[in-house]
């Protein structure tokens, strides 16, 4: 079963919440994520993630998300560098890494478990191109969605660039 992931909006529109404190730290990436993730999840959006052996990790968007979001420019930076990265998946009860080890146009995926939970199998391949468009249209979406509910926040760094959908992938 290949890797795959989507954010999905909510079926009945909410309204929006005003943020009356912004942290202070928000120029730093993982807590602006989170932050993030939360209102997502207040508003009502899920996120679909599947590989591995099995059809649904139950994550949750207001933080196992966040997980894999705030990856995203690790991962871009390593394959665009040497080839290879991970995404440590670290929230509570999800607890996985994927190690991603590029091999021509095609990338091998390994999935490493630090809980009961195990991959089956824990590797498999993917078409480059294809999980690169994945990360793209997931940080599309996501940044698409915060503007959507929280445009003040839409504007931080990289969320800003991501909703052209492009994340810095070298050709």
């Amino acid at each position: 079963m290949d890797l795959s992931f989507e954010l999905v909006g909510p079926a009945e529109p909410r309204a929006r919440e005003e943020i009356d404190h912004l942290p202070e730290e928000l120029e730093d990436f993982p807590t602006l994520v989170m932050v993030c993730c939360g209102i997502l999840e207040g508003a009502g959006y899920e996120f679909r993630i599947s590989g591995f052996g099995s059809s649904d990790w139950n994550f949750d968007v207001g933080y196992d998300m966040s997980t894999l979001i705030e990856g995203i420019p690790d991962l871009v930076d390593g394959m665009n560098k040497a080839g290879s990265a991970e995404v440590d998946l670290y929230s509570q009860g999800v607890e996985r890494t994927l190690e991603f080890r590029l091999n021509g146009r095609e990338v091998l995926i390994s999935c490493a478990s630090r809980t009961s939970w195990r991959p089956d199998p824990p590797s498999i391949t993917m078409d480059y191109g294809i999980l690169q468009r994945m990360f793209a249209d997931l940080a599309k979406d996501f940044s698409r969605a915060v503007l959507e509910q929280a445009p003040e926040l839409a504007d931080f760094e990289p969320l800003n660039h991501w909703r052209t959908g492009d994340i810095g992938y070298s050709a």
